[in-house]
């Protein structure tokens, strides 16, 4: 499994990010955050996790981040083997970005009360 550390590494390794202060302030948290997800204190929360994965365009950062706070070791692999699929399918020619927010295949989610049928 790949820490988050070396995600944070990698964004300022390839100019995305000069430093954890300037991350903090992309991802709208706090620079303390960014600095105890380096030390492995703790990890991104779902959103958080999202939010790193859609900045550094790899969307197996969600996965890692739950496999750092599964509470079971069954969990915890699960997690691990959905984070390494995830990075294998990103795994392409490069002419493609990920963005969630990008995919207009994307339905939005039914509101309140209504079917799922389209």
């Amino acid at each position: 499994m790949k820490q988050i550390r070396k995600y944070l590494d990698d964004a300022k390794d390839t100019g995305i990010v000069r430093n954890d202060t300037e991350m903090a302030e992309k991802l709208n948290i706090g620079r303390a955050t960014v600095c105890e997800w380096r030390k492995g204190r703790s990890a991104p929360n779902e959103d958080q996790a999202a939010a790193l994965a859609e900045l550094l365009e790899k969307p197996e950062i969600m996965a890692e981040s739950a496999a750092a706070r599964a509470k079971t070791e069954r969990g915890k692999k699960t997690w691990e083997w959905v984070a390494a699929t995830l990075a294998i399918a990103m795994k392409g020619d490069g002419k493609e970005s990920w963005r969630a927010r990008d995919d207009s295949n994307v339905r939005p989610l039914p509101s309140e009360g209504s079917t799922l049928s389209s």
